[in-house]
């Protein structure tokens, strides 16, 4: 009877002693078959911005112990970004790139398991102006004068707006552009912004000066000699003349314009009724008038050669200067006639 006591007091000893607590040496117990496996369920990440606060990325798991803990394990992320323990990527990244790198999880029973992700930097979104000072179109261009900046960086899709000021009239804006034909003189000055897909944004100043069109008109009274004008002489439009007085051999006269810029001027013509000019007749480089603030261009159709013989016909004129006003380069013009003309071969006196 005492050795089955004994035994069943030893059978307790024993019983007792493993549900003691355990020591520093123990080893973690092995997770339960119950839980599911560790997997990563984080989604790709979204692209970066350079200088932008980096936000709404939080890498995640399933199964395995919570809480889990994340790391980077090979490859880096890119500076300025940190990804703590407890999966979020905060920061705002410095660099561009596409930077890759593997992560691991390890939940707290000990599983582990690691994936290879990636995240693309996009450089910063930035607006820079074409000039530092005014932009200086001609009334009438259409569009390709509208350029006022060059953007560069950020991700798109973007969005434009006029954040103060006022466009110029006839145009509207079309990104790091305006679009539409330039209507009224007068300087205007505006500052545009940008938003990218992102978040970033981005603005610039800009300034045009738009000037008069250039244009021929009829002054009255005429200021110059010789010649003259009809406001609604050839076909109902503006017709200048040119007379050929007396025994002068040859027909002069001039053409009176405004506007458009201070060089770059080109004059040509081409016959729509009648005689082509004599040999040599052409038309002189625009100078100021001898009445300010009249501008005009000299007019001279040779006397034919042949004595006795006459010429005569309409000419339309085209007078364009330094500015472009049309795609292709076209410059700013603007058009007359001249005529109808009439030169005989006369002796000079």
């Amino acid at each position: 009877m005492k050795r089955v006591r004994l035994a069943v007091a030893i059978a307790l000893l024993v019983v007792l002693a493993a549900c003691g607590p355990k020591t520093a040496g123990s080893p973690s117990p092995l997770p339960s078959a119950s839980h599911e496996p560790l997997v990563i369920a984080s989604m790709p990440l979204k692209a970066g911005e350079v200088g932008l606060a980096y936000s709404g990325a939080t890498f995640d798991a399933t199964g395995g112990v919570q809480p889990y803990t994340f790391q980077i394990t090979e490859g880096a992320l890119p500076a300025g970004l940190t990804l703590s323990r407890d999966g979020v990527l905060t920061g705002s990244p410095t660099p561009a790139g596409d930077f890759s790198f593997t992560f691991e999880v390890v939940d707290s029973g000990g599983q582990a398991t690691s994936a290879q992700d990636s995240i693309d930097v996009v450089p910063a979104l930035k607006l820079t102006a074409l000039k530092s000072g005014a932009i200086y179109v001609e009334s009438g261009c259409d569009t390709v004068c509208g350029g006022f900046a060059t953007q560069s960086g950020g991700q798109a899709p973007y969005k434009y707006s006029l954040k103060s000021g006022a466009l110029p009239r006839g145009t509207s804006l079309g990104g790091t552009a305006l679009a539409g034909k330039f209507t009224s003189p007068g300087t205007y000055n505006f500052t545009i912004d940008v938003t990218d897909a992102l978040g970033a944004d981005a603005s610039v100043a800009a300034t045009f000066s738009v000037l008069q069109h250039i244009y021929f008109y009829c002054p009255s009274p005429w200021p110059a000699p010789g010649g003259g004008c009809t406001p609604s002489g050839y076909n109902g439009t503006l017709s200048f003349q040119c007379t050929q007085v007396g025994d002068h051999p040859d027909c002069t006269g001039s053409l009176m314009y405004a506007g458009g810029s201070s060089g770059g001027w080109a004059v040509t013509y081409r016959v729509v009724a009648g005689d082509q000019p004599p040999a040599g007749s052409g038309f002189g480089v625009p100078v100021n008038g001898s009445v300010p603030p009249v501008t005009i261009i000299g007019v001279t159709i040779l006397q034919p050669p042949t004595p006795g013989a006459t010429a005569s016909g309409t000419l339309l004129v085209t007078l364009s200067d330094s500015m472009v006003c049309g795609p292709g380069g076209a410059h700013c013009s603007t058009s007359a006639y001249l005529g109808p003309w009439s030169v005989q071969h006369r002796t000079p006196y």
